[in-house]
């Protein structure tokens, strides 16, 4: 397994586990519309435009690559959008494909983004999840503490998404090693 920053050429391979995971992830969660109506092509041009912008210091999009070296999983993190919340980074996203579940790859992005967070002076972390995903218990055996929950709006669904948060990313990491 091999996790290095994305790259622009990345993008289709983003969008594909982008899809691929919202939909062998969400299935029975998400209505089978909404994942039915996803595309590779919408979400290329979203992640085409997030590469096409300068690298930041205070956002990272981390490509997993498989042990053949394929594309398998990705993440994203940076500043935390809530201002209510009392964490400074965000995991934004982290999905695989099925076949890369339950191998480290995972928790190899997981680190990867909390250590980008805390090499960029970011004291914390949290990650919104939706409520039904089997995930939850992943970041739970992290020790993602609970932190609140809200309703989001998916395609005219409502449906409930849970914050989990680590309050000190270098206790995070230290208990990882």
């Amino acid at each position: 397994m091999n996790i290095r920053p994305a790259r622009p050429e990345d993008a289709p391979a983003i969008a594909h586990i982008h899809v691929a995971s919202w939909r062998s992830t969400y299935s029975g969660i998400v209505d089978a519309e909404t994942l039915a109506n996803l595309s590779v092509e919408s979400r290329l041009a979203q992640w085409q435009r997030a590469l096409s912008l300068p690298p930041s210091a205070r956002q990272c999009l981390l490509l997993g690559e498989n042990a053949s070296g394929e594309p398998a999983g990705f993440a994203s993190g940076g500043p935390q959008r809530d201002p209510e919340l009392p964490f400074d980074g965000e995991l934004y996203a982290i999905y695989l494909l099925q076949n890369a579940q339950g191998q480290g790859m995972g928790r190899g992005l997981f680190l990867a983004v909390a250590g980008f967070l805390q090499q960029n002076n970011f004291a914390n972390m949290l990650v919104w999840v939706l409520k039904d995903n089997p995930a939850r218990g992943f970041y739970r055996s992290m020790g993602g503490q609970f932190v609140t929950e809200k309703v989001i709006d998916i395609n005219g669904q409502n449906l409930m998404e849970e914050a989990y948060g680590w309050p000190r990313l270098p206790d995070l990491l230290s208990a990882a090693e």
